[in-house]
């Protein structure tokens, strides 16, 4: 509270963490509630939030695809496209809306919509190497989404060794599931 008055961009920064961890912790009303209060601080600018913000914005939309608000997720989706037109060049990926890759991917993939998924994983290079283990994360869920049990023998033995490399116990864990 104390930093929200006095530098408000460090609380929103602080805010995305914590709302990317509540996501990854599974406490996916508490990123709604981080989201419904970084819109709140961010006021006007709600809809065009600065870059470090969007990774709340990601998981929300996740969220809200994986529990059938596909409207929601989509509005969300449509932000971040928005957003992303209108990034500075470094804060930009190659491919469209790569930059949330190992959120929207999977959202991508529940719809059935496998390709755009897949492709979305293969072609971000935006912080690739420190966003290994989220994306092969990713797409171990995309795998058992589109039940493809046959495909996935190279997929795990992957993701396996990336997260033995990286002390990656989640990505462990997305790999024996």
């Amino acid at each position: 509270s104390r930093t929200s008055g006095r530098v408000p961009r460090v609380a929103l920064h602080c805010l995305t963490w914590r709302a990317v961890s509540r996501y990854r912790l599974g406490q996916w009303d508490g990123v709604l509630a981080d989201l419904t209060l970084g819109r709140t601080m961010l006021g006007e600018r709600a809809d065009t939030p600065p870059h470090f913000v969007s990774p709340m914005y990601a998981a929300a939309a996740l969220i809200h695809e994986i529990r059938g608000s596909a409207d929601e997720a989509d509005r969300i989706t449509d932000l971040l496209r928005d957003l992303e037109k209108s990034a500075e060049p470094q804060d930009r990926d190659a491919t469209p809306l790569g930059r949330w890759a190992s959120f929207l991917a999977p959202a991508f993939a529940r719809r059935g919509r496998l390709d755009e998924a897949r492709r979305l994983l293969a072609e971000t290079s935006w912080r690739r190497g420190t966003r290994l283990g989220l994306l092969l994360e990713a797409e171990c869920e995309i795998a058992a989404e589109a039940q493809e049990w046959q495909d996935v023998g190279t997929l795990v033995e992957k993701a396996r060794s990336e997260a033995e490399r990286g002390g990656l116990e989640a990505l462990r864990h997305a790999a024996d599931r």
